[in-house]
């Protein structure tokens, strides 16, 4: 069994992957505003600066032509978008 041509997933594989880069490029402004207030250099500073540099990667590398990696990349920013909400959300209820 293969996988189905991308003309057939193309449309829902950019709703999908287009909803997900707007949301992390939000989450990821959000966590870096957060960051400016912080002077401190902690561990969850550092983690969060690692998350943002990494989120940045995925959004600039974009997906790629092949199946599979337009997939593992679809992940990924799935994966960044949880991520970041975690951060994004220590961060409010820090200052709460």
């Amino acid at each position: 069994m293969g996988y189905p041509p991308r003309s057939r997933i193309g449309p829902r594989w950019t709703g999908w992957a287009g909803y997900l880069r707007r949301h992390v490029t939000a989450l990821a402004g959000e966590l870096e505003a957060a960051l400016e207030t912080q002077s401190a250099d902690t561990s969850e500073r550092e983690t969060a600066c690692w998350l943002l540099v990494r989120t940045h990667r995925t959004l600039n590398e974009g997906p790629d032509l092949d199946h599979r990696a337009a997939a593992v990349h679809l992940e990924d920013l799935a994966l960044n978008c949880r991520a970041l909400t975690a951060l994004c959300h220590q961060q409010v209820c820090a200052l709460l």
